[in-house]
């Protein structure tokens, strides 16, 4: 359900923001590993969410991959704090 979603709107929003956050994760992962990352964590994170909340309805949407790719970010900048230096 990675890449179904509810409405063109839907798909735009994820799509947005994917493209704003998601430079980072791409620059120090690099391509290949970040298409494998987004597939992860947006399987992963759907399969969550039909394990844990199968009373509430469908998921569909990349949302958690985008969660994933947000998390990446602030986990890998607070590692490597030095990256963030403008010095």
């Amino acid at each position: 359900p990675v890449v179904l979603h509810g409405n063109f709107m839907h798909l735009l929003m994820n799509m947005i923001s994917i493209s704003m956050i998601g430079f980072a994760c791409n620059y120090h992962l690099g391509q290949l590993k970040y298409i494998i990352f987004l597939g992860v964590t947006g399987i992963g994170g759907n399969l969550c969410s039909c394990v844990f909340m199968s009373k509430c309805g469908i998921s569909i949407g990349a949302s958690s991959s985008i969660m994933g790719v947000i998390a990446f970010t602030i986990i890998f900048f607070c590692v490597n704090p030095e990256l963030t230096s403008t010095n």
